[in-house]
């Protein structure tokens, strides 16, 4: 697998659009589409933005070895779903989900239920 390949992964697993991903790394759709294309050359400056706008480890990124997250722990898909989710609402929707999920680690808690 390819530095281009893992580009488009890391997309794709963020369930956004290259227009969303270069926005989000100020780069254009087109600029992105390029990057995904086997053999494009990808700089430094693009790998550390990319790595540090996602959390993403730059030996991961750059060679395909260790972790892919730098989180600790890679993602699972219900947590890619809930931010997925979270990036379509809008602000105010946004802090609303926080406070939701917030009321219910209380509630958990209170439940006595484990994680």
């Amino acid at each position: 697998m390819t530095i281009n390949t893992r580009i488009r992964e890391i997309r794709k697993s963020l369930n956004l659009t290259q227009k969303e991903f270069g926005k989000r790394i100020g780069l254009t759709q087109n600029s992105i589409s390029c990057l995904e294309k086997d053999g494009t050359n990808v700089t430094t400056q693009t790998i550390r933005l990319i790595c540090a706008e996602f959390g993403i480890y730059e030996e991961w990124l750059v060679s395909g070895t260790g972790e892919r997250f730098n989180s600790g722990k890679a993602l699972d898909d219900k947590m890619l779903a809930l931010i997925s989710i979270y990036r379509e609402l809008s602000p105010l929707f946004q802090q609303a989900l926080i406070c939701q999920a917030e009321n219910l680690l209380k509630l958990q808690e209170e439940m006595n239920i484990s994680h």
